[in-house]
């Protein structure tokens, strides 16, 4: 299994970029709904909003890593909706949500 996971940095400015077009249209209100994406380089990470956390103003530490094959106590941070992202993550061809 690969052990390496993308950048913080590179993932952070994606969720972002994306928090911010949400801001835009106006298609969320301050703390609702959640970004999440698969790792690009390994496949047991997804990382998701933390609980709280506005998707238009993400700062870093809003970012939250995640396994798929297990649940640890770093899971908290993230969203409460983790166990939803980690599910619909798991179908085939699904990297984002």
């Amino acid at each position: 299994m690969n052990n390496q996971t993308a950048d913080i940095n590179v993932i952070y400015e994606r969720f972002r970029r994306v928090g911010n077009a949400i801001g835009r249209i106006n298609a969320n209100n301050t703390h609702s709904g959640n970004i999440t994406m698969r790792d690009p380089e390994n496949p047991d990470i997804f990382y998701i909003t933390a609980t709280g956390a506005q998707c238009g103003s993400l700062v870093l530490r809003d970012i939250v890593p995640i396994r798929f094959s297990s649940v640890s106590w770093g899971d908290a941070r993230g969203s409460t909706e983790s166990t939803i992202h980690r599910r619909i993550l798991s179908l085939p061809g699904v990297n984002a949500g």
